[in-house]
Protein backbone atom coordinates (compact mmCIF):
# COMPACT_ATOMS: atom_id res chain seq x y z
CA UNK A 1 0.00 0.00 0.00
CA UNK A 2 1.25 3.15 -1.19
CA UNK A 3 1.22 6.38 1.52
CA UNK A 4 1.25 9.55 0.58
CA UNK A 5 0.86 12.38 3.41
CA UNK A 6 2.53 15.86 4.29
CA UNK A 7 6.11 15.10 5.73
CA UNK A 8 7.17 18.85 6.82
CA UNK A 9 6.34 20.71 10.42
CA UNK A 10 2.80 22.01 11.29
CA UNK A 11 1.00 18.96 10.05
CA UNK A 12 2.33 16.35 13.16
CA UNK A 13 -1.52 14.89 13.08
CA UNK A 14 -1.05 13.96 9.41
CA UNK A 15 2.73 12.16 10.24
CA UNK A 16 2.04 10.68 13.53
CA UNK A 17 -1.50 9.49 11.75
CA UNK A 18 0.28 7.98 8.79
CA UNK A 19 2.78 6.61 11.20
CA UNK A 20 0.39 4.48 13.41
CA UNK A 21 -1.13 3.23 10.36
CA UNK A 22 1.59 2.23 8.71
CA UNK A 23 2.75 0.32 11.54
CA UNK A 24 -0.87 -1.37 12.01
CA UNK A 25 -0.91 -2.66 8.12
CA UNK A 26 2.57 -3.59 8.37
CA UNK A 27 1.69 -5.58 11.06
CA UNK A 28 -1.04 -7.44 9.04
CA UNK A 29 0.98 -7.92 6.04
CA UNK A 30 0.42 -5.34 4.12
CA UNK A 31 3.09 -3.92 2.90
CA UNK A 32 3.36 0.11 3.21
CA UNK A 33 5.40 2.42 1.70
CA UNK A 34 5.49 6.49 0.35
CA UNK A 35 7.73 8.35 -1.65
CA UNK A 36 10.58 10.91 0.33
CA UNK A 37 10.72 13.84 -1.38
CA UNK A 38 14.42 12.75 -2.42
CA UNK A 39 13.18 10.06 -4.31
CA UNK A 40 11.24 12.22 -6.66
CA UNK A 41 13.41 14.84 -7.05
CA UNK A 42 16.11 12.30 -7.87
CA UNK A 43 13.42 10.54 -10.29
CA UNK A 44 11.23 13.15 -12.28
CA UNK A 45 10.01 10.73 -14.76
CA UNK A 46 5.75 10.22 -14.20
CA UNK A 47 5.79 7.19 -15.85
CA UNK A 48 8.64 5.41 -13.25
CA UNK A 49 6.50 7.07 -10.14
CA UNK A 50 3.37 5.67 -11.58
CA UNK A 51 4.64 2.51 -11.90
CA UNK A 52 5.97 2.07 -8.77
CA UNK A 53 2.39 3.53 -7.31
CA UNK A 54 0.30 1.58 -9.46
CA UNK A 55 2.36 -1.68 -8.41
CA UNK A 56 1.40 -1.41 -5.14
CA UNK A 57 -3.02 -0.94 -6.02
CA UNK A 58 -4.14 0.63 -2.49
CA UNK A 59 -3.15 4.08 -2.01
CA UNK A 60 -4.03 5.98 1.20
CA UNK A 61 -3.74 9.56 1.30
CA UNK A 62 -3.54 11.69 4.72
CA UNK A 63 -5.18 14.57 3.48
CA UNK A 64 -4.66 18.19 5.33
CA UNK A 65 -4.64 21.44 4.10
CA UNK A 66 -0.61 21.41 3.73
CA UNK A 67 -0.31 18.72 1.46
CA UNK A 68 -2.11 20.92 -1.17
CA UNK A 69 0.93 22.76 -0.48
CA UNK A 70 4.06 20.91 -1.07
CA UNK A 71 5.20 20.52 -4.83
CA UNK A 72 5.57 17.30 -3.87
CA UNK A 73 2.50 15.91 -3.22
CA UNK A 74 1.26 17.60 -5.98
CA UNK A 75 2.95 15.61 -8.54
CA UNK A 76 2.52 12.71 -6.84
CA UNK A 77 -1.41 13.29 -6.27
CA UNK A 78 -1.61 13.97 -9.78
CA UNK A 79 -0.22 10.78 -10.73
CA UNK A 80 -2.27 9.25 -8.20
CA UNK A 81 -5.60 10.89 -9.99
CA UNK A 82 -4.65 9.02 -13.13
CA UNK A 83 -4.08 5.82 -11.61
CA UNK A 84 -7.19 6.35 -9.78
CA UNK A 85 -9.51 7.82 -12.92
CA UNK A 86 -8.34 4.75 -15.09
CA UNK A 87 -9.19 2.43 -12.19
CA UNK A 88 -6.08 0.90 -11.63
CA UNK A 89 -5.85 2.18 -7.94
CA UNK A 90 -8.00 1.77 -5.33
CA UNK A 91 -7.42 5.04 -2.99
CA UNK A 92 -8.52 5.71 0.32
CA UNK A 93 -8.98 9.55 1.85
CA UNK A 94 -7.78 9.34 5.62
CA UNK A 95 -8.53 13.06 6.80
CA UNK A 96 -9.33 14.56 10.57
CA UNK A 97 -12.76 14.45 11.23
CA UNK A 98 -12.77 16.95 13.20
CA UNK A 99 -11.04 19.69 11.07
CA UNK A 100 -12.13 18.36 7.20
CA UNK A 101 -9.84 20.35 4.98
CA UNK A 102 -10.96 22.24 2.30
CA UNK A 103 -9.80 20.16 -1.24
CA UNK A 104 -8.19 22.64 -4.01
CA UNK A 105 -10.24 22.30 -7.46
CA UNK A 106 -7.00 20.17 -9.02
CA UNK A 107 -7.85 17.62 -5.93
CA UNK A 108 -11.93 17.45 -5.69
CA UNK A 109 -11.50 13.85 -7.38
CA UNK A 110 -10.47 12.67 -3.93
CA UNK A 111 -14.25 13.11 -2.73
CA UNK A 112 -14.98 10.18 -4.59
CA UNK A 113 -12.39 8.02 -3.31
CA UNK A 114 -13.29 5.87 -0.12
CA UNK A 115 -13.73 8.32 2.63
CA UNK A 116 -12.41 7.73 6.16
CA UNK A 117 -12.69 10.29 9.09
CA UNK A 118 -10.26 10.01 12.10
CA UNK A 119 -11.89 12.10 14.83
CA UNK A 120 -9.12 11.11 17.46
CA UNK A 121 -6.85 8.62 17.04
CA UNK A 122 -7.89 5.71 18.68
CA UNK A 123 -9.88 5.52 15.67
CA UNK A 124 -7.18 4.01 13.78
CA UNK A 125 -8.37 0.68 14.11
CA UNK A 126 -11.30 1.20 12.38
CA UNK A 127 -9.79 2.89 9.31
CA UNK A 128 -7.33 0.04 9.49
CA UNK A 129 -10.31 -2.34 9.82
CA UNK A 130 -12.06 -0.64 6.48
CA UNK A 131 -8.72 -0.83 4.44
CA UNK A 132 -8.55 -4.52 5.33
CA UNK A 133 -11.99 -5.00 4.49
CA UNK A 134 -11.51 -4.01 1.10
CA UNK A 135 -7.93 -5.43 0.13
CA UNK A 136 -9.30 -8.87 1.54
CA UNK A 137 -12.31 -8.70 -0.81
CA UNK A 138 -10.22 -8.03 -3.60
CA UNK A 139 -7.98 -10.45 -3.02
CA UNK A 140 -10.97 -13.36 -2.63
CA UNK A 141 -12.54 -12.27 -5.81
CA UNK A 142 -8.71 -12.52 -7.47
CA UNK A 143 -8.78 -16.09 -6.34
CA UNK A 144 -12.34 -16.89 -7.18
CA UNK A 145 -11.56 -15.41 -10.90
CA UNK A 146 -8.08 -16.89 -11.08
CA UNK A 147 -10.01 -20.33 -9.62
CA UNK A 148 -12.63 -20.05 -12.26
CA UNK A 149 -9.99 -19.67 -15.12
CA UNK A 150 -7.94 -22.19 -14.42
CA UNK A 151 -11.03 -24.34 -14.24
CA UNK A 152 -12.31 -23.61 -17.53
CA UNK A 153 -8.76 -23.90 -19.09
CA UNK A 154 -8.40 -27.65 -17.52
CA UNK A 155 -11.88 -28.92 -18.92
CA UNK A 156 -11.14 -27.29 -21.76
CA UNK A 157 -7.91 -29.34 -22.10
CA UNK A 158 -9.69 -32.63 -20.87
CA UNK A 159 -11.90 -32.02 -23.50
CA UNK A 160 -9.23 -31.94 -26.10
CA UNK A 161 -7.76 -35.33 -24.85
Amino acid sequence: MHFCFYEGTGEEWSRELAMNLITLLDELGVEPVSVSDEDVVNDTSDFLLSRYIKEHKYVAIIVSQKLFTDIYALVELDIIKKLYKKGEITVFSIYDGKHIPVLPERAEWINESWKIPINRMEDIGTATGIIMEKIMKDKFIENITTNMVDNISASRNMSKA
